[in-house]
C-alpha cells in the first residue's frame, strides 16, 4: 500500500507500506508523475519505516521512476528501518538511478533536514 500526499509547494511525503507489489509500485509511478507533472524542481521524503519488503519487480519500476523524474528532484529522503535486506535493496535502487541529491536516512528528522522540509501535515482519508 501507499500514500503520497503533497506537503507543501513541491514538496511531497510518500509512505509505502507492506510488500510494495508490482502493481501497487505502478500505481504509485503513476500517481506520483500525475502530482509533479507541473513542477520544475521537487523535494520528496520517502518513508519506509512500514516496508516488510520489496518485490524485484517492483525495484525496476522505482528504478524507472528515479530516472524519469531526475531533472525535476531537488532533494529526496529515503527513511529506512534497521531492515538490512531492505537497505541493501535501496542500496541497488540507488546504483541503478544515481543522484547525489538522494539520501538515505534513519529518521523523518534526518530526512526534512536533508530535503529542506520543515514539517509534515497528512490529511486525513
Amino acid at each position: 500500500m501507499y500514500k503520497i500526499e503533497s506537503i507543501g509547494e513541491n514538496q511531497f511525503y510518500v509512505k509505502i507500506m507492506g510488500e510494495f507489489p508490482p502493481a501497487e509500485a505502478s500505481d504509485c509511478s503513476n500517481d506520483f508523475q500525475e502530482k509533479i507533472k507541473n513542477s520544475t524542481s521537487v523535494s520528496v521524503i520517502v518513508d519506509l519505516l512500514d516496508v516488510a519488503i520489496i518485490k524485484i519487480k517492483s525495484l525496476d519500476i522505482i528504478i524507472t521512476l528515479l530516472n524519469t523524474t531526475k531533472k525535476k528532484l531537488n532533494k529526496s529522503a529515503f527513511v529506512l528501518p534497521f531492515s538490512p535486506p531492505l537497505t541493501e535493496e535501496i542500496k541497488y535502487v540507488f546504483k541503478k538511478s544515481h543522484s547525489p541529491r538522494r539520501k538515505i536516512v534513519n529518521t523523518l528528522e534526518e530526512g526534512k533536514e536533508w530535503t529542506g522540509i520543515s514539517a509534515i501535515t497528512l490529511k486525513g482519508d
